[in-house]
């Protein structure tokens, strides 16, 4: 049951990763290094965690592997709304659309 937990948790960071990173046309590639080898090292605790027998060491590579999850989750919500703000500004300003004061107004209204 535990290895089912752990390989789940793991497929879904990478199907994560491959959704973020596949919607990026470019990105720092040092994020992208970055977040590959935590990815790379969730497997590598999973591995650990499957092999030990000592119950405090379990413990303690659990809390590892939880922390690299969430610290990737965190990654991905911070590129993702990236993502989003660049697309609602594309779109708005492609549509003829722009904030002004109090609100948004259309080109060529007397606003502008």
């Amino acid at each position: 049951m535990a290895a089912d937990f752990f390989e789940k948790e793991l497929h879904k960071v990478q199907d994560r990763f491959n959704q973020t990173f596949g919607q990026l046309t470019a990105c720092d590639i040092r994020t992208r290094q970055q977040a590959m080898l935590q990815i790379i090292r969730m497997s590598l605790i999973r591995n650990n965690i499957l092999q030990e027998r000592v119950k405090e060491k379990i413990v303690k590579e659990r809390s590892n592997f939880v922390i690299t999850r969430n610290w990737l989750q965190d990654l991905f919500n911070q590129l993702e709304t990236e993502i989003n703000e660049r697309r609602a500004y594309a779109n708005r300003h492609s549509t003829g659309e722009h904030q002004h004061g109090a609100g948004i107004i259309q080109r060529g209204s007397p606003g502008m």
